[in-house]
C-alpha cells in the first residue's frame, strides 16, 4: 500500500493512493487512484517462473480509458520481481 500527498506551487494539493495485493503465489490485484486531476488505475499482475506478465486500465484525461501491457523475462539466477522486493523487505 502506498499513500502520498503533494503539492505544487500554482496547483491544488493532490492525494495518491495504490495497493498491490498478492491473491496466490503468482498473482497480483492492483489498484490506484489521484484525486487531482481526478483519475483512477486497475490491474493484474501474473509472476510465473521467470516470466511476469503486468495489465493495467486507467483513465487517461486526453485520450480517455487507456490500456498498458508490460512483459519480463528473466535470464540466469535472477530472482523474479516479487521475490527481490520480499527479500529485501524481510532484511533485518
Amino acid at each position: 500500500m502506498n499513500l502520498s500527498l503533494s503539492k505544487e506551487i500554482d496547483q491544488d494539493a493532490a492525494l495518491s493512493f495504490g495497493i498491490d495485493y498478492g491473491i496466490v503465489d503468482y498473482l497480483n490485484l492492483r489498484f490506484g487512484f489521484r484525486t487531482h486531476p481526478s483519475t483512477f488505475s486497475a490491474g493484474i499482475g501474473i509472476n510465473y517462473l521467470k516470466f511476469e506478465l503486468d495489465y493495467a486500465a486507467f483513465n487517461h484525461l486526453d485520450l480517455g480509458l487507456t490500456h498498458q501491457i508490460g512483459i519480463i523475462i528473466h535470464f540466469g539466477d535472477d530472482l523474479p520481481r516479487s521475490e527481490r522486493i520480499k527479500s529485501l523487505l524481510n532484511r533485518d
